[in-house]
């Protein structure tokens, strides 16, 4: 049909003997259509996996392109594509297994119009590539990311640990022109295999790739870079000559080390560091036996010499004796004893060795003849251990009486340290030390003399007790032991003439008085030693007053260190008895201390004198508790005479102490008068008492008489 014509429908029988029209002046319309899909030829064959697209190369703008498999219409296709260019790339159909191996088609579809046209259908086929592979050298992973550091002329390990039947793995270099160089080709076969045919392995970059034989299919790549560390002798020669006895390195090479080889292990001969130059390379040997050297820089590696066999050698023919000298140290010297040989030979090598295994011995030192000098010095040789001197490598001309040529260094034991007691006055104090040795001699030293009227104590394995100590002085301990080894215990005892005293002391506070002072050092002075204690306000003391047990009624109390002078301040509402506890010490003396000293606080309600006050109870509980039960004057110290009466509301006495001295016995009960009987307790009220004393006062008797109220409370 055309666009431009106009058509008409006509019905008619078969034979056409009678048509009808049934539609005139019909027009036609085309719409748009896209053009067929021409896609990119790689759908056509088989290709790799990871590989494989679709794209759409004649396509056009406005179009939806959709990706339709045998199973899926166009309205439920969820692979549709807009916009140029239209692909469906490698990762889209990696990650959709789908589309692989099934009949597709690209269907191109105009919204406008609904025009749609198809392409031929195709299939992708996918080819197997290889899998992921790790490598290995040394047991260690290569990695790209770490460049493998090698000696210029050691081996070099390359491995698969674990690789896939049928894959090939390539071996490949970065050249210097830019190109790639294939080193070897290994096949997989399910385990380890090793690029060990590869010999020559130059600085460079490297990577290893794994291809697929049957489909050519390339997987995964693994790269990784050498670095190269040249032998110290890598570009000179290490060549070893023999000369006179010498075997010597012609060609230094600075900081390198060499080391002496003798008929394959190394040599007893000292290791040679090259810091400069100038520094010679050379061995003076006496053995017949092959020798070569080695020459390692300081990233170790290493360089080997030449062989070369040495024979007939004349050894020197001396004799050698060690002096007349005591074989033996204290484990408390650093690194044993020196040793010393005499009647040596210049130029021959002599060994001091080590048999306790006489099957194993062992070179411990080696020292070398010098010209001039007929003696050596073995230093520092360690005890308890048998030796033997060997002359190149033979004890035949070593001297010493003992038959088989061997001496022992012994090793004694310096005794243990333990701690020495703290001083003390003299005749009270027994010195101690915290432990001692079984066996061992402990003498007790003073001033820094023995004092040999003093025997010593031998160790028990315990504490050891020097006793009472009757001399004054600074005394410490020294311990011997085996082998006249010697060690002085730690610690110090001062003995002193006299012990600090901490005295005991009153301090007496009137009805009136909420503070008093007492000057403690008035009293406990008469302990100290002159020159050795010293109290003052000055600041110059080095004795220290403190309080180690507080006043009990919780009053305030503070005592000043170096004075020793006291303050205490009274709760308003505490009448009676108080006390607290000090001590004293001397700071510049480790142990000179005083025992508890206790100051006895008198808080009196009644004064006896402006220096003395006392308390008399205004109640007591005389009912069996054990608590208040008597009537107790307390505060008011010795006295001469003193009697106590009690009278009752009437006026009546019913008490009357007995003897000379109130005992402070009264418990409520009557002992006097016609109303009550005697010895019946007393019934609960207030009485009234009629205290009298006399009191000595600095040697002048004086009387007092008090009298008051008190409450019988049961």
């Amino acid at each position: 049909l055309q666009e431009d014509n106009l058509y008409t429908l006509y019905a008619s029988w078969e034979d056409e003997a009678c048509m009808v029209a049934l539609l005139s002046d019909i027009s036609v319309s085309l719409l748009d259509s896209p053009e067929a899909p021409v896609l990119n030829p790689i759908v056509e064959n088989p290709t790799c996996a990871g590989e494989a697209f679709i794209s759409v190369e004649n396509a056009q703008e406005g179009v939806v392109y959709y990706l339709i498999t045998e199973d899926v219409s166009q309205a439920e296709d969820v692979y549709a594509r807009t916009g140029l260019p239209i692909v469906w790339d490698a990762a889209f159909v990696n990650n959709h297994p789908e589309l692989q191996e099934v009949f597709l088609q690209v269907v191109a579809f105009n919204e406008t119009t609904g025009c749609r046209v198809g392409s031929d259908l195709f299939r992708i086929e996918v080819l197997d590539a290889p899998g992921d592979f790790e490598l290995e050298s040394d047991g260690t992973a290569v990695t790209r990311d770490v460049p493998l550091v090698k000696c210029s002329n050691s081996p070099f390990d390359l491995r698969i640990p674990v690789s896939e039947d049928g894959v090939l793995y390539r071996l490949y270099r970065h050249s210097a022109s830019g190109g790639v160089d294939r080193l070897a080709t290994l096949e997989g076969n399910g385990a380890e295999i090793s690029f060990s045919s590869v010999t020559q392995w130059p600085e460079g970059d490297y990577y290893v790739e794994a291809t697929f034989a049957s489909s050519g299919c390339v997987g995964s790549v693994a790269e990784f870079a050498i670095q190269l560390l040249y032998s110290p002798h890598h570009f000179v020669p290490l060549v070893l000559n023999y000369t006179d006895g010498l075997l010597v390195v012609e060609e230094k090479v600075l900081n390198a080390t060499y080391t002496l080889y003798f008929n394959g292990e190394a040599h007893p001969l000292a290791s040679i560091q090259v810091s400069e130059l100038t520094d010679e390379v050379a061995w003076e040997v006496g053995e017949s036996g092959t020798y070569y050297v080695t020459a390692q820089s300081p990233a170790g590696c290493i360089d080997e010499s030449n062989t070369i066999t040495i024979s007939d050698i004349t050894l020197p023919v001396a004799e050698y004796s060690l002096v007349d000298q005591v074989l033996e140290y204290c484990s408390g010297d650093a690194g044993g004893i020196d040793v010393v040989l005499t009647g040596t030979t210049a130029g021959a090598y002599y060994e001091l060795v080590k048999l306790d295994d006489p099957d194993n011995p062992e070179v411990i030192q080696i020292k070398k003849g010098i010209t001039g000098v007929d003696s050596l010095v073995f230093n520092g040789v360690e005890g308890t251990h048998k030796y033997s001197i060997w002359v190149d490598g033979s004890d035949e001309d070593f001297i010493i009486d003992t038959d088989d040529k061997t001496f022992v260094v012994t090793e004694n034991t310096t005794p243990s340290s333990f701690l020495l007691s703290r001083g003390g006055a003299v005749n009270s104090h027994e010195i101690t030390l915290t432990g001692s040795e079984e066996g061992v001699w402990y003498w007790l030293i003073r001033n820094g003399n023995f004092d040999f009227e003093e025997m010593p104590l031998v160790g028990t394995d315990s504490i050891l007790n020097f006793g009472t100590v009757n001399k004054p002085g600074h005394y410490f301990v020294i311990a011997f032991g085996e082998g006249g080894c010697e060690a002085e215990m730690e610690g110090m005892a001062n003995i002193y003439q006299s012990e600090l005293v901490a005295v005991n002391d009153t301090l007496y506070l009137s009805p009136d008085d909420l503070v008093g002072t007492l000057d403690l050092a008035e009293n406990d002075q008469f302990s100290f030693i002159e020159g050795l204690d010293r109290y003052s306000k000055d600041g110059d003391a080095n004795l220290s007053f403190r309080i180690v047990e507080p006043a009990k009624s919780g009053a305030e109390a503070s005592l000043d260190e170096l004075s020793g002078m006291l303050s205490y301040s009274k709760l308003p509402s505490f009448y009676g008895e108080d006390f607290l506890e000090y001590r004293i010490e001397n700071q510049d003396v480790p142990g000179r201390e005083s025992g508890i000293g206790r100051v006895v606080i008198m808080v009196g309600n009644k004064d006896f004198n402006e220096n003395q006050s006392f308390l008399l109870p205004n109640a007591f509980s005389p009912n069996g508790d054990g608590i208040n039960d008597r009537f107790v004057i307390s505060g008011l110290g010795e006295t001469e005479e003193s009697t106590l009466e009690v009278f009752n509301r009437w006026g009546t006495i019913v008490y009357r102490s007995q003897g000379k001295q109130y005992d402070n016995s009264w418990d409520g009960t009557s002992n006097v008068g016609a109303m009550v009987s005697i010895g019946k307790e007393l019934p609960n009220g207030v009485y009234f008492y009629v205290y009298s004393v006399k009191k000595n006062v600095n040697g002048s008797i004086q009387t007092r008489n008090y009298s008051g109220y008190v409450e019988l409370r049961r």
